[in-house]
């Protein structure tokens, strides 16, 4: 929430008579890696800690602390700060700024005499009239609605109330950039229960379609209602980016792949059973049966076609155990225990043409 709270003429008399301890303020390249490092501390204490500590010794344009001050979740960490940083500001005519960060107007006034209280006595000025609260809207896109929602599921819920999403949504609309916003967005995904429409209504604040999309691919997995995503591609304009968006929504959406692999104990029972047999015909019928439906992987492989004695026999047999080998990648190693360079020429031709 801002406040247009018109307080210059509170101000103006009483600057000239404050000690102008801080002159040239921070550059903007240093104050943006400080907002950088006290944005990303995962909690509010942290936040206030570091940005106390960040100030100490560090000349500030009231711009720069109302944009710090943004980053706290509440009103009393803002109030804290900016009654740390007041004595820090380079530029104090401008401090009444300073106000618009506060979501509730008592802590603007709460601010404003802090500075009186600190300044020469000066005459009373008519008080100015409340600002108007602004409210926060959304765009009207076609929201998912997960009441009811049975399907799969990112978060086990309950979904987050709306009292407490709206102030979600003003501490990411507060923010001065979209990737702050983007942080801010991740963190109460990672803290609450969101469904699709919220995440959509948070990801609808930042500007960048790119920047959007990133974020709202790192806040899915944590949403309650998944398979409303199709909705989500009227958060961009561009074709390619909804077409991105629907590809990872069905991808994370998809069944996971089943590995075929034969485990080590099986695979004993598999040797097992090789070795009764006596004639090397015997041994290669028992390896093209379990071929059907079994996953070998290249060193189970290997220790197979060990037990066959003909050499010419093996080149077929390894291509008939090629499809389902789970580390295809290292087949091309077998050639190695085949006797006739022929042989060894043939299996490898056989893996290119796979390959293709």
């Amino acid at each position: 929430m801002r406040f247009l709270l018109i307080s210059i003429f509170l101000l103006a008399g009483l600057q000239a008579s404050l000690a102008q301890a801080c002159v040239n303020p921070i550059d903007k390249a240093s104050f943006q890696e400080g907002f950088n490092l006290v944005a990303v501390q995962s909690t509010p204490a942290k936040k206030i800690s570091l940005a106390l500590i960040f100030i100490k010794d560090k000349c500030l344009q009231a711009a720069q602390v109302k944009t710090m001050a943004q980053l706290f979740t509440d009103d009393a960490g803002r109030f804290d700060f900016c009654k740390a940083a007041y004595e820090r500001t380079t530029d104090k005519n401008n401090f009444y700024d300073v106000y618009d960060a506060f979501e509730k107007i008592s802590y603007a006034f709460r601010l404003h005499d802090f500075v009186q209280s600190i300044s020469a006595p000066q005459t009373p000025a008519p008080v100015s009239p409340l600002p108007v609260e602004q409210v926060l809207t959304f765009p009207r896109y076609s929201y998912p609605s997960s009441l009811n929602y049975k399907g799969v599921r990112g978060c086990q819920g309950p979904v987050v109330n709306n009292d407490e999403f709206m102030k979600i949504a003003n501490n990411v609309y507060i923010q001065p950039t979209d990737e702050a916003r983007q942080l801010a967005i991740q963190n109460a995904a990672k803290a609450t229960c969101l469904d699709f429409a919220q995440a959509m209504k948070l990801s609808a604040m930042v500007s960048s379609e790119e920047l959007k999309l990133k974020t709202l691919i790192a806040v899915f997995p944590q949403v309650y209602d998944l398979e409303s995503y199709k909705s989500g591609i009227a958060l961009f304009t561009n074709k390619n980016l909804q077409t991105e968006w629907l590809n990872f929504g069905a991808f994370q959406l998809a069944p996971p792949v089943e590995v075929c692999e034969e485990s080590d104990a099986d695979f004993e029972k598999v040797m097992k059973n090789l070795r009764t047999k006596f004639f090397d015909h015997e041994r290669i019928k028992l390896i093209e049966t379990l071929a059907i439906d079994h996953c070998f992987k290249v060193s189970q492989i290997k220790t197979m076609v060990n037990e066959i004695s003909a050499a010419a026999r093996k080149p077929d047999l390894l291509k008939k155990l090629y499809d389902k080998c789970p580390d295809k990648k290292n087949f091309y190693l077998l050639a190695d225990d085949l006797f006739f360079a022929s042989d060894k020429q043939d299996l490898e031709n056989f893996i290119r043409s796979k390959s293709k």
